[in-house]
């Protein structure tokens, strides 16, 4: 999102760079090579660090980035900065220099927390209300994250802003329409289900595959599922389809760059997470006119299936939201191997059965998905970030 905000202000003339803490990133600054390199005219790094150093690196770099930081600030004349997650927004609220300051929070909090040790818990909780002082505007992607911050600080209402992601449905539509690599191709002879993440626990993919076998032995034998994405738990989860002998019909194919080829040729599209910020990945595959299943997790899923009544609904089983269906939130690993799956695997199990069986439920699902996704326009999400940029 804040390689859209930089390509979208620019388009508007704003004077705008894009500050990175460190010298690594990992998506490009824009898909037509062109803009990109005008856009790489307006980026700063900090610093030439790797952005998956160690926390012990992180503090010892800080003060060099934060000096520098307030250095190019005051060269550039900056009158308003916006910073996205935990360590920039840090950085913004602790330089001097006087500036509109609007952080981003692109987390669920209390999830976040619950992954960081009791001394960085005790940190942020003592002196984050401090630093919130400094904050013009705290933005937030969902408002399920924003009920969720507000009822771990006093902040004033005033301050708070919740402006969802956007997807661009013309472009995923034009890249949707690209071939996969030849390699997968057999797969989509079968009916597929797919999904998309980083390779991490709080993606939740373990659950999936360990529902997917329950599809696969019950309901489907053909069935494909296809993880898209990379990270640490690639050989876990590798071992783990091994040991549940799906291994032959469970799909690794790592980072893609374009996605939405995948999609297009798929059947259903699952989002497993125990916890998220705003799920883009959900959003896209609704765009695309996938029919989805998405857990219940804080925050964003709700959101983007239901009407703003289910809000403060408490999902025990499978729900036909408006657009797509939700399940209670996925336990957290109790069982492996071929013992028992968990309650809500069992959910999960039963959910993706019912819409493989009923292809008039999917159809119905996909066409409501794709209606929705365009109220998540790019004018719309444009015009409301220009609100609080402007004052």
């Amino acid at each position: 999102m804040a390689l859209h905000m930089l390509d979208g202000l620019q388009r508007q003339n704003y004077n705008v760079h894009l500050i990175t803490l460190d010298g690594t990133y990992e998506v490009p600054l824009h898909g037509d090579p062109q803009r990109a390199e005008e856009l790489s005219r307006h980026l700063i790094r900090l610093s030439r660090c790797q952005s998956e150093r160690n926390t012990l690196n992180k503090i010892i770099s800080a003060p060099y980035q934060w000096l520098k930081l307030h250095r190019t600030l005051r060269r550039l004349q900056c009158n308003t900065v916006i910073s996205f997650m935990e360590r920039a927004n840090i950085f913004n609220l602790t330089c001097l220099k006087k500036s509109r300051r609007i952080i981003s929070i692109r987390k669920h909090l209390s999830m976040a927390m619950r992954n960081k040790s009791a001394l960085k818990r005790g940190l942020i909780k003592t002196l984050y209300p401090l630093l919130l002082k400094r904050a013009d505007i705290i933005n937030f992607n969902a408002y399920q994250s924003a009920e969720n911050f507000r009822n771990l600080f006093s902040v004033p209402s005033g301050k708070i802003s919740v402006i969802n992601n956007y997807c661009n449905l013309e472009v995923l539509e034009q890249l949707s329409q690209d071939p996969i690599p030849s390699e997968y191709e057999a797969i989509f002879q079968q009916p597929v289900i797919i999904t998309s993440g980083r390779l991490l626990e709080v993606k939740g993919h373990a659950h999936l595959i360990r529902a997917f076998r329950e599809v696969k032995k019950n309901i489907s034998p053909d069935c494909q599922l296809i993880i898209l994405g990379e990270g640490p738990l690639r050989e876990n989860l590798t071992a783990l389809c091994r040991e549940l002998q799906v291994n032959d019909t469970v799909h690794l194919p790592g980072y893609q760059k374009n996605p939405y080829a995948w999609l297009a040729k798929s059947d259903l599209f699952v989002l497993p997470s125990l916890a998220e910020g705003f799920p883009n990945a959900l959003l896209e595959a609704m765009a695309i006119g996938l029919p989805v299943i998405s857990a219940d997790c804080p925050s964003g899923p709700r959101e983007l299936l239901g009407s703003p009544e289910i809000l403060n609904r408490k999902i025990n089983d499978i729900f036909d939201a408006d657009y797509g269906i939700l399940i209670p939130r996925l336990d957290l690993p109790e069982k492996t191997g071929d013992e028992s799956i968990t309650a809500t695997e069992k959910i999960l199990t039963q959910a993706i059965a019912h819409l493989l069986r009923d292809s008039e439920k999917r159809f119905y699902y996909a066409r409501q998905a794709k209606a929705r996704a365009k109220s998540y326009s790019f004018e719309s999400f444009f015009e409301k970030w220009s609100l609080i940029i402007s004052g």
